[in-house]
């Protein structure tokens, strides 16, 4: 299952072709991990969200795309990622709380939650 394009993710951390492809390969699958989890953890049918999403391949012959505010929140998880990698201390992250996603992802996400959980 692939949500974004590397090419996309290229373009979002603005890096130029076959720059960094290594590690933004890993970035956008962790990323998507987060952001599929994100919303299957406020949702009550889980059985049905995950068929959804396994749905999603870019890649596939025809492609299935993901909503467009799931791609924006991996994109941008991806770049979090790619710019905060916890290997220098004086480019230090926003603060968040433990466990906590970055806020305007978490807004992008919201209205795919179940209102009964949220």
């Amino acid at each position: 299952m692939a949500l974004v394009t590397l090419e996309e993710a290229r373009r979002q951390v603005r890096v130029l072709i076959g720059e960094h492809d290594e590690d933004l390969q890993h970035f956008m699958r962790t990323a998507e991990e987060i952001v599929i989890d994100l919303v299957k953890q406020r949702r009550v049918d889980g059985e049905a969200w995950a068929a959804e999403v396994a749905s999603w391949d870019i890649n596939a012959s025809p492609p299935v795309a993901p909503p467009f505010r799931v791609v924006q929140a991996v994109l941008m998880l991806t770049g979090y990622y790619f710019r905060y990698r916890g290997d220098d201390l004086a480019n230090e992250q926003p603060k968040q709380e433990y466990g906590e996603v970055m806020r305007a992802v978490t807004n992008l996400l919201y209205r795919l939650r179940d209102p009964a959980l949220a």
